[in-house]
């Protein structure tokens, strides 16, 4: 049947069929009476649901995703290795190489220049050791901080036990 051709309780009837659980729960949810006709239900679902349109990633998003000072490596391999794997037919080469493209200087950036990694799989496998290093350098520093931390006092009275001890 043509819906085009279709009378409004026709249509009003035919388009819930096509709903699934979120959008039949809000359809659900709607107060008895206030669909006189379908383009009152059309547009309260248009109003509803547009904004919740998940656009397609294409690779010029993937392009601007982009490690940021702050962030460590690790933070941002997990979220480009998120942002690329929401691209549909993403070739290897290009995904490592907008990889690749927007890192900061430093060790990994080096080491992709001087071989370009064929795949996001071979980009994280040289990166694995760069990561381990920078986890390992992050850990030294918070133990220094926490040392740091230390309040002096228990210094002093230690030097002060050891003075009282010695006499």
């Amino acid at each position: 049947m043509a819906t085009s051709v279709a009378s409004d309780a026709v249509k009003c009837r035919m388009f819930p069929s096509t709903f699934k659980s979120a959008v039949m729960a809000w359809f659900m949810a709607l107060p008895r009476g206030s669909i006189a006709k379908f383009d009152d239900l059309s547009s309260q679902y248009l109003v509803q649901f547009s904004a919740s349109k998940i656009e397609p990633v294409t690779i010029a998003d993937l392009y601007d995703v982009r490690k940021t000072e702050r962030e460590t490596l690790k933070q941002y391999v997990k979220r480009y290795s998120d942002a690329s794997r929401k691209i549909e037919e993403l070739e290897p080469q290009t995904c490592a190489r907008a990889f690749k493209n927007k890192l900061l200087p430093g060790k990994l950036n080096s080491k992709l220049s001087r071989k370009q990694a064929r795949s996001m799989t071979e980009a994280r496998a040289r990166a694995a050791y760069i990561l381990e290093e920078e986890d390992d350098a992050f850990k030294r520093k918070r133990i220094r901080s926490e040392k740091e931390k230390e309040p002096k006092e228990c210094v002093a009275s230690r030097k002060m036990d050891t003075k009282e001890g010695g006499k």
